[in-house]
């Protein structure tokens, strides 16, 4: 989505929306992409003094389009557009939980595993909590930046992400968050030791983490 700063052409065209179509149809918190582009759509109506016109319009609508795809199919095959959510409250344990009972569970379960190390989960609980930690971070440095479309993409993702009872698959979903990686990036260009430290980390991590999964232990 290189055009979401920037979202229309010379033409008043859009840019970027069959890109966040795109991601609306093919991931669950894509349709949050609405989010940055009615930001851009707002500032290019508050900038530079446009009226509404189709380019607007296009880049609003398609994305929203594109998150309404699979849940019409589902209506339509299956005759309920939530299955995909109903389902995964079958062997799941993800569940909406607001953010108090969240920080509750989460102490409670690093305090259950730092005691008895031998339970397990000690690894996944730490990568969960660290990368939760780094992500929250980054995102308040882009508000810090300015850069509020990607921030608040960052921040509403985070949001949904944190509502849903644990931090089980954390440092996966965080994966999406691209405009995170623009002050990580700028951080380690700028500061050598951290940069240095940084890569260890992950280096160490990423060999620990590929010994779990050969050894059939899930990593997330």
């Amino acid at each position: 989505l290189a055009g979401v700063d920037d979202p229309f052409n010379d033409a008043g065209l859009p840019n970027a929306d069959p890109f966040g179509m795109g991601a609306a149809l093919t991931r669950f918190n894509g349709f949050l992409i609405l989010v940055p582009i009615a930001w851009s759509v707002f500032e290019s109506l508050r900038g530079q003094r446009r009226s509404v016109h189709a380019g607007h319009a296009a880049a609003l609508t398609l994305p929203a389009l594109g998150a309404s795809i699979f849940p019409l199919y589902l209506w339509w095959r299956w005759g309920d557009p939530l299955l995909y959510l109903r389902s995964k409250d079958l062997g799941n344990n993800k569940r909406a939980t607001p953010l108090w009972e969240l920080a509750e569970r989460v102490a409670r379960d690093g305090w259950a595993r730092l005691r008895d190390p031998a339970a397990g989960g000690m690894l996944d609980w730490i990568t969960g909590f660290l990368a939760t930690l780094l992500f929250v971070t980054l995102t308040v440095l882009l508000f810090r930046r300015k850069e509020r479309g990607g921030a608040l993409y960052c921040a509403a993702t985070l949001l949904l992400l944190l509502h849903s009872g644990n931090l089980d698959g954390m440092p996966r979903f965080v994966l999406s968050l691209f405009p995170c990686f623009l002050p990580l990036g700028e951080l380690l260009r700028r500061e050598i030791v951290v940069a240095f430290g940084y890569a260890l980390l992950s280096v160490g991590t990423g060999v620990v983490l590929l010994h779990r999964f050969v050894h059939w232990i899930i990593v997330a």
